[in-house]
């Protein structure tokens, strides 16, 4: 049975100067996420949560991953949004894997846009060191799903990966039934992308099984290139953390079947790339393609660097060579959250920023043609304090009830709450 639901709406009007936002409706569910996760963990994972969609009119459904509270085990929860009413439930929960006792890794997980199906990635505690899970989920009950009838979920058997340093990352639907996770991993823990097949049946499989490693340690957010491309390929872009005074750099790979071409930059952000830099909420918008090329915005902030946005177009993007450049580098006076996606047709990518006291939005503008990157006025959503450093934000675009934003982020004592914005 679903837990039960709470809502509270907030509305504002648009400051003059600001970005794209106008009006917003917050809605939020305390209650109900309290007695779902009972203390668990959240905001581990860049890729905690995924929109599954809308199938029954006026329900957007959603799932969201965690670590329970004694952090021995890891769940997937699938939810569902009134999107008329902005009422929010919770159903079952379903365990996808064992985490070694006092764990601070997280499992992510990402759908197939509009399908019922999709794939949950992380490190699974063997008993004596970690291995890598990659289990399909399949939703069932999703063209009846309202408040108080939540879809279920299945999982497959896992794909094992038996590399002992395998570390959580981040995960995204690369088109075609496919899937990019890029992750910690292997001698010297350095970033590495796996792609993954999983078309709703059966185990998953690996699409490309050739080990390209970065030379940094650590994953920020990770997107992928698929809309335009070629079904034989799949691709991913991804910004490292840098943390452990590592480098920060941006990390690029497209794979066929049989081939996988790498492409690293560690100079764009760092003024002292020789020395490395310990960086935090990093972001990386999801890239859309306008005529064969593809556009994406990363970032870093760190005590070293403060804040800095840069956009990145991808002119050349194979399995045997990838070509980026970037634009010029933007120190906004905000730190960035969280963003998820560029609207390719406005160029706008909305951000959960810190302002102070209360949950603050923003628009940021890429130009796709100089990459120039500008920051619209901080707009805010919420007046409560809420900590809103490990937010997780997912955007969806429902035809008859607009735009929305979710997002998870951990509420103190490592509680995990979740908050959805309508956003007009």
């Amino acid at each position: 049975m679903p837990i039960g639901a709470m809502k509270h709406a907030y509305y504002y009007q648009q400051p003059t100067g600001g970005g794209g936002i106008g009006t917003t409706t917050l809605f939020t569910l305390n209650n109900a996420i309290s007695g779902v996760y009972s203390g668990g963990y959240g905001g581990y994972g860049d890729s905690q949560i995924t929109w599954q969609g809308t199938f029954n009119t006026n329900y957007g459904v959603f799932l969201v991953t965690w670590l329970n509270s004694a952090r021995n085990a890891y769940y997937i929860t699938p939810g569902v949004i009134d999107l008329t009413t902005g009422t929010m439930a919770m159903g079952s929960n379903v365990s996808i894997a064992t985490a070694n006792t006092g764990a601070t890794t997280g499992f992510c997980v990402a759908a197939k846009p509009d399908s019922t199906f999709g794939l949950v990635a992380g490190p699974h505690w063997n008993g004596s060191d970690w291995d890598g899970h990659y289990r399909g989920y399949t939703l069932t009950g999703t063209s009846t799903a309202t408040t108080s009838s939540i879809p279920t979920v299945s999982l497959s058997t896992a794909l094992v990966d038996t590399q002992n340093n395998f570390f959580s990352g981040n995960i995204a639907y690369a088109g075609n039934n496919r899937f990019v996770f890029v992750n910690r991993y292997g001698p010297g823990d350095l970033s590495v992308s796996h792609y993954i097949s999983y078309a709703g049946s059966g185990t998953p499989s690996y699409f490309h099984s050739t080990v390209n490693y970065g030379t940094s340690r650590s994953t920020g957010r990770t997107i992928s290139f698929y809309d335009g491309l070629s079904s034989t390929l799949a691709s991913s872009f991804s910004n490292t953390h840098g943390n452990n005074n590592n480098f920060t750099d941006l990390y690029v790979t497209c794979a066929s079947s049989s081939a996988e071409a790498e492409f690293e930059d560690q100079n764009r952000l760092d003024c002292d790339p020789a020395n490395g830099i310990s960086g935090g909420f990093f972001t990386a918008a999801k890239a859309y393609d306008t005529s064969g090329t593809w556009v994406g915005i990363s970032g870093l902030q760190s005590t070293q660097e403060g804040q800095k946005l840069v956009a990145e177009k991808c002119t050349t993007l194979s399995s045997s060579s990838v070509v980026v450049s970037s634009g010029a580098v933007l120190s906004p006076a905000y730190t960035v959250q969280s963003m998820d996606q560029i609207d390719p047709t406005t160029g706008l990518v909305r951000a959960v920023v810190a302002n102070g006291t209360g949950t603050w939005m923003s628009d940021i503008t890429v130009n796709s043609s100089t990459l120039a990157v500008t920051f619209g006025t901080p707009y805010q959503v919420d007046s409560t304090t809420y900590a809103v450093t490990e937010a997780n934000l997912r955007n969806h675009v429902d035809p008859t009830h607009g735009e929305w934003s979710l997002w998870a982020q951990n509420q103190g004592s490592n509680n995990l709450r979740m908050i959805a914005v309508k956003v007009v």
